[in-house]
C-alpha cells in the first residue's frame, strides 16, 4: 500500500475533512455539532489503529530502528493517537480559535444545496470502493485532469484550503520523525538533544517536495471524487473556501491540527525513551 493510498484512508485528520456524517443527537457544543456535520468524528474512527500502521510502514523506509522495538513504538504510538483523544483536542482547539459567528456560517454552508452536493460526492469518495478505484485508475485520472486545466485548476484550489497535502505529509513526516528518532535512542541512548534537531531539521527539509507529490494525487482523487459536480459547482465551492467563514473554519483546523501533532511527537517520543530506560534497567 502506498503513502498516498494510506493518506486517503486517514482523512480523519485532515484529508476530507468535509465529508458528512450522522450527526449525533444533542451534542455537547456547536464546535462538537460542526465536527459531527462536517464529518470529522465519524472519519475519525479507527486512527489510532491507521496511525499505527503509518509508524511500522515508515520503519520499513528507516531500518535502522532494531526490530524489536519496533511493535513496542507502534503500540505506543497508538495509545497516544487515539481517536477519543484527537477528536477532544481539536475541539478545545477550535472552540478556542472560531467565533460563534464562523460556526454558525459553517453549519449553514453544510445544510446548504452546494455543501450538500459536495459532501454528497465525498461521502462516495471516503468508500472502500471509492479508494480502490482510484487507487486502479490513478493514471487515467490524472490525464483526464490534464485535459481540463479549468477544473483541475479548481480542485488544486480546494486542495489548498483543506490543507488536504500539507495535512497528509504532516501526519507521513510525524511518523518518520517518530521512527527516526527512536532509531537514534535505541541504537544510541546518549545522543545530545541537538542531534534530534537535527534530525527534524533534515525531514522537515524534504516537506515542499512531498507537498507537491501529495498534490498530484490529489489532483487525481478529486478528479474523480468530484467528477458529477458541474464546474460552475466546484468554482463556488472553491470561491466559498477561499473567503470567510470557510477559509477561517479551515485554516484554524489546519493550525490545530498541526500542534496536536507536535504535541503527540514529544509524548511518545518521551514514552518510547521511558520503554528504553526500562529495558536497560
Amino acid at each position: 500500500m502506498n503513502c498516498q493510498t494510506i493518506a486517503r484512508r486517514i482523512l480523519a485528520v485532515g484529508l476530507y475533512l468535509v465529508i458528512v456524517a450522522t450527526a449525533a443527537a444533542q451534542p455537547a457544543s456547536p464546535v462538537r455539532a460542526l465536527m459531527e456535520e462536517s464529518g470529522l468524528v465519524t472519519q475519525s474512527a479507527g486512527l489510532d489503529q491507521a496511525f499505527r500502521k503509518m509508524v511500522v510502514d515508515a520503519a520499513k523506509k528507516l531500518p535502522e530502528l532494531p526490530p524489536e522495538h519496533l511493535e513496542p513504538l507502534a503500540d505506543i504510538s497508538a495509545d497516544i493517537v487515539t481517536t477519543e483523544r484527537y477528536l477532544a483536542d481539536v475541539e478545545r482547539a477550535l472552540t478556542d480559535i472560531l467565533t460563534e459567528t464562523q460556526i454558525a456560517a459553517m453549519r449553514e454552508f453544510y445544510g446548504s444545496h452546494l455543501g450538500q452536493t459536495a459532501l454528497r460526492a465525498e461521502i462516495a469518495g471516503a468508500s472502500q470502493e471509492m479508494v480502490d478505484e482510484i487507487d486502479s485508475t490513478g493514471e487515467a485520472l490524472r490525464a483526464q485532469a490534464r485535459r481540463d486545466s479549468e477544473r483541475t485548476a479548481l480542485m488544486r484550489r480546494l486542495d489548498e484550503q483543506f490543507s488536504y497535502s500539507e495535512g497528509s505529509v504532516d501526519w507521513f513526516q510525524m511518523a518518520d520523525e517518530i521512527v527516526a528518532s527512536a532509531a537514534l535512542k535505541a541504537q544510541f541512548p546518549d545522543t545530545p538533544p541537538e542531534d534530534f534537531a537535527t534530525l527534524r531539521s533534515r525531514i522537515a527539509s524534504q516537506r515542499d517536495s512531498l507537498v507537491e507529490a501529495m498534490r498530484e494525487q490529489a489532483t487525481a482523487s478529486f478528479t474523480r471524487i468530484y467528477r458529477d459536480l458541474s464546474t460552475s459547482e466546484l468554482k463556488a465551492y472553491a470561491e466559498f473556501l477561499e473567503a470567510g467563514p470557510g477559509a477561517e473554519f479551515y485554516a484554524a483546523y489546519h493550525v490545530a491540527n498541526r500542534r496536536i501533532i507536535e504535541q503527540c511527537v514529544e509524548e511518545i517520543q518521551t514514552r518510547f525513551a521511558k520503554y528504553m530506560n526500562q529495558k536497560k534497567a
